[in-house]
């Protein structure tokens, strides 16, 4: 149970957002959630304008089938940022994660003019240094997105925030892959992030037709394979 909550909250941040290289764009996607092949529930995301150049994003991922539905696992988060011709950064972050048995909150908090950034998991703080174009997980793909636009191939470095540290985040280009989608085939760009002293590996596939929206994520824990798949999308 605890190995389905985790994946199935990583991979509500990976349900990625169509964008522009010099603004995002508003919209709206539906990916469905997959455990070795097996559907287990549905993620949601909806990015909008919060107006004075602050936008917003919001992501709520269910368990729908199997344990997951039967233990209620619902994460919701919600991210503030802001988005200027020169970089992408986040202001507040938000997770919740609930379920039957148990629930779990975290948050970031970036202050540029105090010159902090605060993240909280449970009951523990911790305040750090504040770095400019800092991240949170949430919106790191609309980062990722933003650079394939502008032309960088990489490697894709970024700064995120999360559980009392700011970690870099490397991504690589590996190629390009023709994928299904709910519009027909695709080609498109393949990334792959590997972790330093571990077996995790993450791949996406973006679609460059449609502003970089990830058409498939794979999630590879070794003895698990979590994915999500788009269903539909709007903007």
């Amino acid at each position: 149970m605890k190995r389905i909550k985790t994946a199935l909250a990583l991979l509500a941040t990976l349900a990625l957002a169509p964008a522009m290289a010099s603004t995002p764009a508003a919209y709206s996607a539906e990916y469905e959630v997959l455990r070795n092949g097996r559907a287990l529930g549905q993620a949601d995301v909806r990015v909008s304008a919060a107006g004075n150049g602050v936008w917003e994003m919001h992501s709520q991922t269910r368990g729908t089938r199997g344990v997951a539905s039967l233990a209620g696992v619902e994460v919701t988060e919600r991210s503030r940022f802001r988005w200027t011709p020169d970089l992408i950064e986040a202001m507040e972050y938000d997770y919740s994660q609930r379920a039957a048995t148990r629930s779990r909150e975290r948050s970031v908090r970036v202050d540029a003019g105090g010159g902090s950034i605060v993240t909280r998991d449970r009951d523990e703080e911790t305040r750090l240094p504040y770095q400019a174009g800092v991240l949170d997980r949430h919106i790191l793909p609309l980062a990722i997105a933003r650079d394939l636009a502008s032309g960088n191939r990489g490697p894709l470095r970024y700064q995120v925030a999360d559980r009392g540290e700011v970690d870099e985040h490397v991504y690589r280009v590996t190629g390009t892959e023709r994928v299904a989608t709910p519009k027909g085939e695709v080609e498109a760009v393949k990334l792959e992030r590997q972790r330093a002293n571990s077996d995790r590996v993450t791949t996406m596939w973006m679609d460059p037709g449609n502003g970089y929206l990830p058409v498939r994520v794979v999630q590879n824990e070794g003895r698990d394979t979590m994915e999500t798949r788009l269903v539909r999308s709007s903007r």
